[in-house]
């Protein structure tokens, strides 16, 4: 991501960019999913609150309006989970739809997410995740219940 709004996928060796896309604001943090030769989702927070996503070379025309500033992203299996400077902690469809499927509230504010991935964290309606709070806290998260 760039200071000009643009997005750049560049070849695997670095040497050139393939293609830029151009979005509406700053983009901040950025997840990806999925493979570039098959089928992959660039989900793109914004300095403006505003997360975009880019599939497959497209900018999707479908946003999600964050309610505050966004301290950390992470996206995985079909769902975007985002933190905000207002301790808050949402969930939305890797659709980007911008229905709420849950939201959680927090005395500290969360600087990390991070989604755990491998076989003993699989199945369709399992979505770990750690977060990592101000305080120096870490919780371990199954969609909005708190594991560990």
């Amino acid at each position: 991501g760039t200071e000009n709004n643009d997005v750049l996928f560049l070849h695997n060796s670095g040497t050139h960019v393939l293609h830029t896309i151009a979005l509406p604001s700053t983009p901040w943090q950025m997840s990806v999913i999925g493979a570039f030769n098959i089928d992959y989702r660039v989900i793109i927070a914004t300095r403006s609150a505003v997360i975009y996503t880019i599939r497959n070379g497209k900018l999707l025309g479908n946003h999600i309006q964050m309610e505050s500033a966004i301290t950390c992203m992470t996206a995985f299996h079909k769902n975007v989970i985002v933190a905000c400077i207002n301790k808050t902690l949402y969930a939305y469809h890797i659709k980007g739809n911008n229905v709420k499927l849950w939201s959680m509230y927090f005395k500290s504010i969360i600087t990390c997410i991070e989604p755990m991935t491998g076989p003993q964290f699989a199945g369709n309606e399992n979505n770990y995740f750690l977060c990592g709070f101000e305080n120096g806290d870490v919780a371990m998260y199954n969609n909005n219940q708190q594991i560990h």
